[in-house]
């Protein structure tokens, strides 16, 4: 019997782990991201940064990390109307959420869009983006199999230790061969 709590702790664990790493890879196969540890500088007057073109389509989600008080994500057609921190606030697209220093962009509509930085230094400026279905997906297989790989590993642990029950009465034990 415990051997057998033991296959199926192992079965468990495997079918978790895989699980899990396939939803890593499905995750992080599909992000375009960059870092722009050189952000250009688009007005040398006004200290405005900008980052190279994001090409976003429509579904994605897009993750922009920065930490400047005057940024923001801009149409790229709306650049040239962009020159400093009053005119960036008219343009400036609001993020669905933000944390810290990270700014969640859903719901985008698909086109070409830009990060713009007012800053006295060249800042540095990341993102990613995917698809929003690709990353609940990947994220739920890894959750899931997080889980079952725990779950698993509990069995078999439980598989392993478990003694064969010995029986009460001797006796008893021969009438039952």
């Amino acid at each position: 019997m415990r051997k057998k709590i033991a296959v199926i702790g192992l079965v468990i664990l495997i079918v978790g782990i895989a699980m899990a790493a396939g939803g890593y890879y499905e995750t992080t196969s599909v992000l375009s991201h960059d870092l722009h540890t050189t952000v250009k500088a688009y007005n040398t007057t006004d200290n405005e940064y900008i980052t190279g073109n994001m090409s976003i389509s429509s579904g994605y989600e897009l993750i922009v990390i920065s930490n400047y008080t005057h940024e923001g994500l801009i149409k790229s057609s709306d650049l040239s109307k962009v020159n400093n921190n009053t005119t960036l606030a008219h343009y400036v697209i609001t993020p669905t959420t933000s944390a810290a220093d990270d700014h969640v962009y859903t719901g985008l509509a698909a086109g070409t869009y830009l990060f713009v930085a007012f800053n006295t230094s060249t800042p540095v400026i990341g993102y990613e983006y995917a698809p929003l279905t690709t990353i609940e997906l990947g994220g739920a297989l890894l959750i899931i199999g997080a889980i079952a790989a725990f779950i698993g590993f509990i069995v078999l642990i439980v598989g392993l230790v478990l003694r064969k029950k010995e029986p009460k009465n001797p006796v008893e034990d021969t009438f039952n061969m």
